[in-house]
């Protein structure tokens, strides 16, 4: 069994719609890509490639309880046991 995991965490700094129609609310966000792909044997794959919009107090605070369920329910797609590898490296990145 073949695991691979790439993430990117990084502060939402540009507009995310153009012409001036910028949600503010976002500027406060991570936005985080995630890559995972594990291979079971030559013929069975799983494959995520999706990206996470993550307000700044959820990520930054991801130990207390409550910032952590939301995390789970946020990374819904993902195997509980790659979030619970991936999670504390998500917090550091955005911090």
């Amino acid at each position: 069994m073949e695991t691979f995991i790439n993430l990117d965490v990084s502060p939402v700094t540009k507009p995310i719609l153009s012409k001036s129609q910028d949600i503010s609310c976002l500027s406060n966000c991570f936005y985080v890509d995630f890559d995972f792909t594990n291979i079971v044997v030559s013929d069975v794959e799983t494959t995520i490639n999706k990206g996470f919009l993550i307000p700044c107090e959820i990520l930054c605070n991801s130990t207390e309880e409550n910032h952590k369920t939301a995390l789970y329910n946020i990374f819904g797609c993902v195997p509980t046991n790659v979030l619970d590898e991936i999670l504390h490296s998500v917090e550091e990145c955005a911090m």
